[in-house]
């Protein structure tokens, strides 16, 4: 799920529908997007600057993009997935994440950073990963924050690919089966999928692990912390561009770049 602060939506995938749906908070003026490349849509994250939302589907094994207000959807990345699932991106960076799980590894499971346009991808984890579920940016560390199901570990590494840190919490009382994930100041949470509650710790030590949301009688997936310092307040580098479908952001953040819709 994802929120978007400028229209006061909530967004959400259903896999057994096979679309992805949004409400206004009181959860009225429904709305659902509908396309060929929209079957299995796993996690989304919201492009509050150029208007967007990115969503992972497994079963087209593909990282996709539509257009908030509009019809418009597109490819951004196919080459390299087998089952996409965690996505985030930082808009004002232009930085696209994404994790891609698999039990064989041969089939190279890993965690991809590119531009929202999907350009410019690098591989930021290819070793000691299998399960990489949900991931979040924390621009504050410059780094890149995931939960690991299969080693059930919290991870991180800096956006340049080094500095690798893993913390696993003291478990005594809890499990530690991370799904999607959220990091605000030093604290990162997660939906363990095992007790289905949200639980907490120190995003570096793992010290002050809790139970923030207690468990619910269905299970419990996506998550995500909004604050107005996660979004600074900046002048889109779409508005200066004229396009008919869609405007994707190029990495760094000063550019866009104008895309066609894929039927």
């Amino acid at each position: 799920m994802a929120y978007d602060s400028n229209d006061e939506r909530i967004y959400w995938s259903d896999v057994s529908h096979k679309f992805i749906a949004s409400s206004n908070l009181d959860g009225e003026e429904f709305r659902t997007w509908n396309h060929s490349n929209i079957e299995t849509p796993e996690f989304l994250a919201i492009d509050y600057l150029g208007r967007n939302f990115y969503y992972s589907d497994s079963t087209k094994q593909l990282i996709g993009v539509c257009t908030l207000r509009g019809a418009y959807c597109q490819v951004v990345i196919k080459h390299g997935l087998t089952n996409p699932r965690g996505i985030a991106v930082q808009s004002d960076q232009g930085l696209l994440a994404y994790s891609n799980w698999d039990d064989n590894l041969d089939n190279h499971p890993h965690i991809g950073l590119s531009g929202m346009d999907g350009e410019n991808r690098v591989i930021l984890v290819n070793e000691s990963v299998r399960w990489p579920n949900g991931i979040a940016f924390d621009m504050p560390s410059n780094r890149l924050f995931w939960g690991e199901a299969y080693f059930d570990l919290l991870e991180s590494i800096r956006l340049d690919g080094t500095g690798r840190i893993s913390v696993k919490p003291a478990t005594k009382f809890m499990s530690l089966h991370p799904f999607s994930v959220a990091v605000f100041e030093d604290t990162i949470y997660w939906s363990d999928y095992q007790l289905r509650n949200i639980q907490s710790c120190h995003k570096f030590t793992g010290e002050n692990h809790k139970v923030v949301v207690e468990p619910a009688s269905i299970q419990t997936y996506g998550i995500q912390i909004w604050h107005e310092l996660l979004e600074p307040p900046l002048y889109s580098p779409c508005n200066h561009e004229r396009c008919a479908h869609i405007c994707l952001i190029k990495k760094g953040g000063l550019e866009g770049v104008c895309k066609c819709a894929t039927s």
